[in-house]
């Protein structure tokens, strides 16, 4: 990204009329729509998230914020994903929108493409390994689901391990999974973890 010392001061009325907020922001910056390609190969030689059905749009800015915290640059979003240029998928980011690549593409042709390349799919699961105790590598695709329904069906064949999130709470009814977008931040920490220490 391009830096610029170009600045206008803008005063409180400005502000307001400016953002989607109702207590806007100090600063307002205007950006350029960052339209990278998608490059399969360089996406496969490394850790990457595939996301399908998500539709918060918090929740998507929570994943593209996490994926540039833990340094994976790359998302690919099925079609029916949240629009990541939606205001509240912007602000949730908090900036790491301008360093993360979110593709949107058919998530059955990608997962596809990645078992010919023998490119492993970490799909998360409540059936699955721990991912505390599961083989996890320095490439792959991490395969995280709708927030209610998960993974589906026609895309669980394309899973070459499934891995989950273990609670260590059994005195909680009624909590039986994670909000999508701190699980993938908890997997995302993980797979770095491992990888600085093996």
């Amino acid at each position: 990204m391009e830096k610029t010392e170009e600045k206008e001061e803008a005063n409180f009325e400005d502000l307001k009329q400016i953002s989607t907020l109702k207590t806007p922001h100090n600063a307002v910056a205007v950006v350029p729509v960052n339209i990278n390609p998608i490059d399969l190969p360089d996406i496969f030689s490394e850790i990457c998230c595939a996301l399908e059905f998500v539709q918060d749009p918090g929740n998507l800015g929570t994943i593209i914020r996490a994926a540039g915290w833990f340094g994976i640059r790359n998302i690919i979003c099925s079609p029916d994903c949240v629009d990541v240029y939606n205001p509240k998928v912007i602000q949730a980011s908090m900036g790491a929108i301008l360093n993360v690549n979110v593709h949107y593409n058919d998530l059955q042709e990608i997962l596809s493409t990645a078992r010919e390349n023998n490119v492993p799919v970490f799909g998360t699961v409540l059936e699955g390994d721990s991912i505390y105790e599961h083989p996890l590598g320095t490439k792959g695709i991490i395969l995280l689901g709708n927030e209610s329904r998960g993974i589906s069906d026609h895309l669980l064949p394309f899973v070459t391990s499934k891995i989950k999130i273990p609670g260590f709470s059994k005195a909680n009814p009624g909590i039986d999974s994670l909000n999508v977008g701190m699980a993938a931040s908890v997997v995302f920490s993980e797979f770095r973890r491992r990888n600085n220490i093996e």
